[in-house]
């Protein structure tokens, strides 16, 4: 008897795989805005303790749901000596594996472009951009004036070391005029929207309250926090957290260097 209703659960168990499979995948999507703002709220809760650290950020690039049922009897024998009988393996197993696919975020125009949001976020002016970033954006905003500066700076220190060089032949000098000035195609964050539009972010500001743990209401709706220092956001403040974590999106996906020029999200113009 117990065979037997063992044997009808395998059959039941791999007939409403489809049925788990929809259950797995709803579960695991709804869970995507979920991670995108406890990433928010724990960076902010972080910068609210040191405001001079660098934020954290994953991509979430793909999901993978799978359902994998299995039952059956796959052994079936028979036993002789003092006890004989009939030997069975019933079994029915079901293994489900959900995950996400993910990468994190360590391109620095993008890292000090988020710290300068999460600290304008926290009530506090973004810090200065470190001189390499300055010199990409400038390379990025005019390439050939970059590139002739930077030629000409080259030249200058190497004009006390280097001998004279003599002048081309006659009619060589208006071929090498003419020639066409090569454009390096290797340039930081060429094509990428950030560069030139990270000064226009408006970042909305006092959406979220901040506390240590006992401080936390039964009614918040979304916590973070970072070792003792805790933020959380009210019912009423819940769109201002879904406009800052959208304003975080775009920074990260179109902020990438390698990634086609777009417009980005909540920008004044």
């Amino acid at each position: 008897m117990r065979a037997s209703c063992t044997l009808l659960a395998a059959l039941l168990l791999t007939g409403c795989t489809h049925r788990q499979l929809s259950r797995s995948m709803v579960h695991q999507a709804s869970t995507v805005m979920t991670i995108e703002y406890q990433m928010v709220l724990d960076n902010i809760a972080m910068f609210t303790y040191n405001p001079a650290v660098l934020p954290w950020h994953i991509r979430i690039n793909d999901g993978t749901v799978q359902v994998n049922d299995e039952g059956g009897m796959p052994e079936f024998g028979v036993q002789w000596g003092g006890t004989p009988g009939f030997t069975r393996g019933i079994r029915a197993v079901r293994s489900v594996t959900e995950q996400w696919g993910a990468h994190a975020v360590t391109d620095p125009l993008v890292v000090k472009t988020l710290q300068d949001v999460y600290r304008q976020a926290v009530g506090l002016p973004p810090l200065p951009d470190p001189q390499l970033l300055t010199q990409l954006a400038t390379a990025e905003s005019n390439p050939r004036a970059a590139e002739s500066s930077s030629s000409a700076n080259a030249r200058a220190n190497a004009s006390d070391t280097e001998p004279e060089e003599l002048a081309p032949p006659d009619g060589e000098s208006d071929v090498a005029k003419n020639a066409p000035e090569e454009v390096p195609s290797d340039l930081p964050y060429v094509g990428s929207p950030l560069a030139r539009l990270r000064d226009k972010i408006e970042v909305p500001v006092g959406w979220f309250c901040v506390g240590r743990k006992k401080d936390v209401p039964r009614d918040a709706c979304f916590v973070g926090h970072y070792c003792d220092h805790y933020v959380w956001v009210m019912p009423n403040r819940v769109e201002d957290l879904s406009q800052f974590t959208i304003l975080i999106l775009g920074i990260t996906k179109h902020g990438i260097s390698n990634q086609p020029s777009r417009g980005l999200a909540y920008v004044r113009h």
